[in-house]
């Protein structure tokens, strides 16, 4: 039977179609690690194996996008591509869900259209022709824009039932109508000058709670949030404060890339290289802006003003410059670990008339069965004349523990008290003593991720407000100066045994 030639055309076009259809198949949203093909079909070139974050996070959205995860939290430096990778999953979800909506605001109008312009731009707009384009219509044939609603703002495909993509600046008038893919919510903060502050942190969660939060259509639409750490109040810090996270019986997901790791080496190799890393986090340090790196870098932030021992007013010291055999007294305070994130914490302290000399510590959380060991290790190195525990919690039968380990050994005079008082006053009204009479070892005496280093991190970051997770390092501070005095009283134990 003959056809015309329009009928042998719409056969080929068909047979086009179902090609594409079955090329389609093998980026399915139920095939593992579909989206991460998808993106390296997209730009083969910047989606590379060694990105191993990028594939990481790439694996996470898979899980969103199957939902599994309702809530999620991304945390890593700028300029590593998470925003770039955000846009080519809300292509993939557009390709698979054409009738849908995705809400994604930024920080400001110009950042959020930015983001809409470089989606609408793979889609294909009039008279446009990428390369990039034509391989996301093998994926997805059939995806264009409405010619009625091609805005940058908002804009929809021809098969939505309303608005395909909107999104908005937060400090600015809220837009867009809401969504039933995925709200998301990417960088909103805007530079580290105003991230600084606590009222504009405040002012975007309120941002957040009224114009952003409610737009979704209904309570199993995911909500991500991506964002360089600004702020120990920035939205990340206030979610997981208000609504916690998963691990902790919480709510959300939280992906944590700090630039780093605990040896100082890249977090991903493929995307900023160990040697440019440590060189910017050495510039940070000589700037004495660490503070700036722990935030934006190893998204740890701490407020930058409200500790109760601000590093730069601390004294310092290098082992060379003291005294050997001369001081006065030597002492150890211990706080009990009493709770499973909680560290045991362990300073030593050397006295010289009125200054105490901080020389080692122990500062770890592992369980009392192994720091019983190295307590009584470092009682041996150290051979204080006295020592105390705090006997709160099993503080005191730890105590007693040690206690019988190194009795007949060295003559140590121990002692064991609980304490009653408010620890955060206790720390308060004993810090000015601390400033003035204590010191601490030069950051060049101790090596990264040592149990010095963590004392000191722990320490320093102690807030005047009482809201910082872990007292440790102080509190066994203030006991040290509840067992030395602000005299420097000479001890009357003159042998070791």
């Amino acid at each position: 039977m003959k056809i015309s030639l329009e009928e042998a055309l719409i056969q080929l076009e068909e047979i086009k179609v179902q090609e594409k259809l079955e090329f389609r198949q093998q980026f399915d949203i139920d095939v593992n690690g579909s989206f991460w093909h998808f993106c390296q079909y997209l730009d083969k070139e910047f989606f590379i194996d060694d990105k191993v974050i990028l594939i990481e996070y790439a694996h996470i959205l898979q899980e969103v996008s199957r939902g599994n995860i309702l809530k999620l939290i991304v945390n890593m430096m700028s300029r590593t591509g998470k925003s770039y990778m955000t846009t080519m999953w809300c292509l993939y979800m557009l390709g698979h869900f054409p009738q849908g909506s995705i809400m994604r605001n930024a920080y400001g109008d110009k950042l959020a259209t930015k983001f809409s312009r470089d989606i609408r731009k793979v889609i294909g707009l009039p008279g446009s022709n990428l390369e990039v384009t034509d391989r996301y219509h093998e994926i997805f044939p059939g995806i264009k824009l409405d010619s009625r609603q091609q805005g940058v703002y908002d804009w929809a495909l021809d098969k939505a039932k309303d608005v395909s993509y909107s999104c908005s600046g937060m400090t600015g008038a809220a837009k867009g109508q809401g969504c039933d893919i995925a709200l998301i919510l990417d960088d909103p903060s805007k530079d580290e000058k105003e991230s600084i502050s606590d009222q504009m942190h405040e002012d975007i969660f309120t941002k957040y709670l009224m114009t952003h939060r409610d737009r979704k259509a209904n309570e199993n639409v995911p909500e991500i949030i991506i964002m360089t750490r600004a702020h120990v109040n920035d939205i990340t810090g206030k979610l997981e404060e208000i609504e916690g996270l998963v691990d902790n019986g919480g709510m959300w997901h939280k992906l944590v890339y700090p630039a780093l790791d605990d040896k100082l080496n890249s977090f991903c190799e493929a995307m900023k290289t160990t040697k440019y890393l440590q060189h910017e986090r050495e510039v940070y340090r000589k700037a004495n802006q660490l503070a700036i790196w722990e935030t934006q870098f190893q998204q740890n932030p701490e407020p930058s003003e409200g500790y109760t021992f601000p590093v730069n007013e601390l004294q310092r010291f290098t082992l060379d410059e003291l005294r050997l055999d001369s001081e006065d007294a030597r002492y150890i305070t211990v706080d009990f670990a009493d709770k499973g994130n909680d560290f045991l914490s362990a300073p030593c302290g050397k006295v010289y008339g009125k200054s105490v000399y901080i020389t080692d510590v122990l500062f770890t959380r592992e369980p009392a069965k192994i720091t019983e060991g190295l307590l009584s290790k470092l009682f041996f190195k150290f051979l204080p004349h006295k020592a105390r525990f705090e006997a709160n919690s099993g503080g005191s039968l730890f105590a007693e523990m040690v206690k019988r380990n190194i009795s007949n050994l060295i003559n140590t005079f121990i002692t064991i008290l609980t304490s009653s008082a408010n620890k955060h006053t206790r720390i308060l009204s004993r810090s000015g003593i601390v400033i003035e009479n204590y010191c601490f070892l030069e950051e060049s005496e101790y090596e990264p991720d040592s149990d010095y280093d963590k004392f000191m991190k722990n320490f320093t970051t102690y807030r005047n407000d009482g809201k910082s997770k872990h007292d440790d390092a102080a509190d066994s501070l203030a006991m040290m100066v509840d067992v030395v005095g602000i005299s420097g009283i000479r001890t009357t134990v003159k042998s070791y045994g």
